[in-house]
């Protein structure tokens, strides 16, 4: 399995909440479309990362 595979997407919205989604292969378009949603909820998206294993807390959002 590559170091993009099985990849959760983090990120802090401008609420100051954690947010996170699953995706089963990392994209650009992926990213995009995650980072949208935050924004959408929260007004801002900062600090996005990927992680390999899945978050312990925060709020998921299903892309």
């Amino acid at each position: 399995m590559g170091s993009h595979d099985k990849t959760w997407l983090v990120a802090n919205g401008g609420d100051g909440g954690r947010y996170w989604a699953y995706c089963r292969k990392y994209s650009d378009v992926f990213e995009t479309a995650f980072k949208a949603q935050v924004r959408a909820r929260t007004g801002d998206c900062r600090t996005v990362h990927w992680s390999s294993s899945e978050p312990s807390n925060g709020t998921e959002i299903e892309i």
